[in-house]
């Protein structure tokens, strides 16, 4: 039977330390311990890896190769310590901190003034960094430690996150309320929006991925592309009294000075349904703050309601 580890954590401590320095002699000054103290605390190690971890060379002390091993673990689970001890502080005293967040548009009309209304009520020492941006940059950054999490759509591959479900959404087929389609009575069929011209996002933006996939299935060319891009900013602009559809958030459609004009086309089976979240990396370390969101997450999500459409 394996025997169980009982290491002390301010050995390892210690251990770092008298690498850094060199020499028990120099790690006793840094540290205020006694050159016999730190001695016995590298013995314990030793007998309790079974080897030996320094070899001296001169007056300067030599790591073997089990301790140069052993120096990378120790950092690790010293800085490990180091950042649990700060973060419990933080929780004792009032959480505080700056989370980076970043977002889509869909997420600015319902998603974020939900989730930090939540968060300033239950932590008000917390400041938020907002961002905005497309999903698969947004995803880009928060792998590359840019930002902590992302308020936007959850996908079926964010095999490297974590995601918490907030918002049911769904992106519909829209369009100036002048345009002819919405004049019609009844609804449209999709062979009816090939006649006219597009802006859509990006092709590796998923809602793109649908739409042209759901034109291929039926056998249809896919939509014809005007204008692409991810700004809504510029789509509202650029729809304002004009003949161009476009597959975008409900939320985009809700009363607002920028939207007031923007209506749904009614389309069979062309409602592409999503959810709107939390998302952030499964690794690597959330500070308290961040903790904090993902609490205000899994509590935000309202009972779902029964998305209205023709699907």
């Amino acid at each position: 039977m394996a025997q169980e580890p009982h290491m002390d954590t301010r050995d390892l401590r210690y251990f770092e330390a008298i690498c850094d320095a060199g020499s028990l002699s120099e790690a006793s000054r840094k540290l205020f311990r006694t050159q016999p103290a730190l001695s016995k605390s590298i013995r314990r190690l030793e007998l309790e890896f079974g080897t030996r971890l320094f070899t001296r060379e001169g007056g300067r002390l030599r790591l073997t190769d089990v301790g140069e091993m052993l120096l990378l673990r120790a950092r690790m689970l010293n800085a490990a310590m180091a950042q649990t001890h700060s973060d419990l502080q933080q929780w004792s005293q009032g959480v505080e901190g700056n989370i980076r967040v970043g977002h889509t548009a869909s997420a600015l009309a319902g998603l974020i003034p939900l989730v930090l209304a939540r968060l300033r009520k239950s932590a008000p020492g917390i400041s938020v960094e907002l961002s905005i941006g497309l999903n698969d940059d947004l995803r880009a950054s928060l792998r590359a430690g840019r930002i902590d999490m992302i308020l936007g759509p959850l996908l079926d591959d964010d095999a490297d996150f974590t995601c918490h479900p907030i918002l049911d959404d769904d992106v519909v087929i829209s369009a100036w309320a002048t345009h002819p389609l919405l004049q019609k009575s009844g609804t449209a069929r999709l062979a009816d929006l090939c006649e006219y011209e597009w802006i859509l996002p990006p092709r590796n933006i998923a809602t793109r991925i649908w739409i042209d996939a759901l034109f291929e299935r039926a056998g249809l060319r896919p939509p014809s592309v005007k204008v692409e891009t991810g700004s809504t900013s510029a789509l509202y602009g650029l729809l304002a009294q004009s003949e161009l559809l476009t597959f975008t958030s409900r939320t985009q459609l809700l009363p607002q000075p920028n939207a007031a004009g923007i209506c749904e086309i009614r389309v069979p089976h062309t409602i592409m349904p999503r959810q709107l979240g939390l998302v952030y990396r499964k690794t690597g370390h959330i500070s308290p703050a961040a903790l904090a969101l993902v609490r205000v997450a899994r509590e935000a999500r309202p009972p779902s309601a029964a998305r209205p459409g023709l699907d």
